[in-house]
């Protein structure tokens, strides 16, 4: 359960901004160790830079930005699952 979680959590305050890129996919490194991939529509790679997408940020629905006491929340669609 422990790394279903640590992957979908990033070090330090991330707003959008440095999350979303404005082209190329940006690379991120979880607290897990591996990175995850984010495209500029907010879809998130799990695996690689393909961008073959495993979850999206809830951009849309303005669930994204949320201030919390240690950071920032970006809801997501999907479960992310890393590789074992």
């Amino acid at each position: 359960m422990r790394q279903f979680f640590l992957i979908t959590l990033l070090k330090g305050r991330r707003f959008s901004n440095g999350v979303v890129p404005k082209n190329k996919p940006r690379q991120i490194e979880t607290l897990l160790g591996p990175s995850i991939y984010v495209n500029s529509s907010a879809g998130i790679d799990t695996n690689d830079s393909d961008m073959e997408t495993d979850a999206s940020i809830l951009v849309g629905a303005g669930l994204f930005d949320i201030p919390a006491s240690n950071g920032a929340i970006h809801v997501i669609d999907e479960v992310l699952v890393p590789e074992l």
